[in-house]
């Protein structure tokens, strides 16, 4: 699959980059902030977007890519290597997709 993320601007964060992560969040979200926490705890490197921070272009965007991992809009969204993606409101289960 190739994805397109000319309008999509994210911030990155260094860390263990053996596995691409993208996490799609809004800012005011506590499992959200909460998904943040655990990936630095875990010391992946990942890159991220808040979704009620940026422009309408960007936020359309946002939610078509949340939408067509998870068939729904829902945050915290993590696509973990282009292949896969979940919810990230379970810690444990994030845990262990990224094989830590």
């Amino acid at each position: 699959m190739i994805y397109n993320f000319r309008v999509i601007k994210f911030t990155h964060i260094d860390g263990d980059s053996t596995k691409k992560v993208i996490l799609y969040a809004l800012s005011t979200c506590g499992w959200c902030k909460r998904a943040k926490e655990h990936l630095n705890k875990l010391g992946v490197a990942y890159d991220y977007v808040d979704a009620d921070l940026v422009d309408d272009a960007q936020s359309k965007e946002i939610e078509s890519e949340v939408i067509k991992w998870v068939k729904k809009e829902m945050y915290p969204t993590v696509v973990i290597d282009n292949k896969e993606a979940l919810i990230a409101t379970d810690l444990d289960h994030l845990k262990k997709a990224l094989g830590k």
